[in-house]
């Protein structure tokens, strides 16, 4: 029977990912009790709407992968992901529970060991990280350009809607230039959200098209392999008919030579009469 621990914890750099966006959450909280600014507090309650529906997602995974679902929602406390899942400012706490089970069940394995893991699975190790840095950059690129552009009276990122807007389009490389910088310190900002903009983005298409390139590869593997099984079942058919075929030239060899040895000795017999 496989260990408790073994059947709730995932891959880890899965589990990291959640740890991260966790901690991100709880900070999140933090700084909406510390902010004034109504759109930085707007920018952090969008960012929060993403969070919970990748933690509903995972309340789903972990309810689904479980060995026994009843367990996983009452003993190993699945119902506080589902209650701390929700984007209700009270019910965030709960999201603590995703904290404290990851580092419970990541530190017997070891700062070495999950490294070597991240690093075999690096692909998903790539994907989740950039994911974790894209959440990132939408956050504070959104607040980051919102403080810079809100003393300039030309401003036209004004709002939270404006700023994510401006972060989303800049960041997919799209920019279609109906927001833009008007402040040095918010063009300064543009740079750097445009630089990564660019390194995440052509990861995940790079990423993506790996993916439909290794299902091609393997499909054509797969299909070599299997021509070539054919193959070699054809070749093992032909030697065995091959086998078959020299079995009865040496019958029909052994036969003939019966045949002549019974020749000889009646021409010798007729010989000595």
């Amino acid at each position: 029977m496989p260990d408790q621990k073994d059947s709730e914890l995932k891959r880890t750099n899965y589990e990291l990912f959640i740890l991260l966006l966790a901690i991100l959450s709880l900070l999140n909280m933090l700084l909406i009790l510390i902010l004034r600014d109504p759109d930085v507090v707007q920018v952090i309650l969008y960012v929060d709407l993403l969070l919970s529906l990748i933690f509903i997602g995972d309340f789903l995974f972990r309810l689904y992968s479980a060995e026994s679902r009843r367990q996983y929602f009452v003993k190993h406390y699945g119902f506080l992901d589902l209650i701390g899942s929700l984007p209700v400012a009270g019910l965030r706490i709960f999201r603590t529970v995703r904290i404290v089970r990851t580092i419970r069940l990541m530190r017997p394995i070891g700062l070495r060991k999950i490294v070597r893991q991240a690093i075999e699975h690096r692909a998903d190790t790539a994907l989740l990280t950039v994911v974790t840095l894209v959440i990132l950059l939408l956050e504070f690129g959104s607040i980051a350009i919102l403080q810079t552009e809100g003393s300039s009276a030309e401003a036209n990122i004004q709002n939270a809607n404006d700023a994510l807007w401006w972060v989303i389009v800049t960041v997919s490389t799209v920019g279609y230039g109906d927001h833009y910088a008007t402040t040095n310190s918010g063009r300064f900002v543009s740079v750097f959200v445009i630089i990564a903009g660019v390194g995440l983005f052509g990861t995940i298409s790079g990423f993506l098209a790996n993916l439909f390139l290794g299902e091609s590869g393997d499909a054509a593997n797969e299909s070599e392999s299997v021509t070539l099984e054919l193959l070699m079942a054809e070749i093992q058919q032909i030697q065995e008919a091959q086998r078959q075929d020299r079995q009865v030239q040496d019958g029909a060899n052994a036969e003939l030579k019966n045949r002549l040895a019974v020749v000889e000795q009646l021409l010798q017999g007729d010989g000595a009469e």
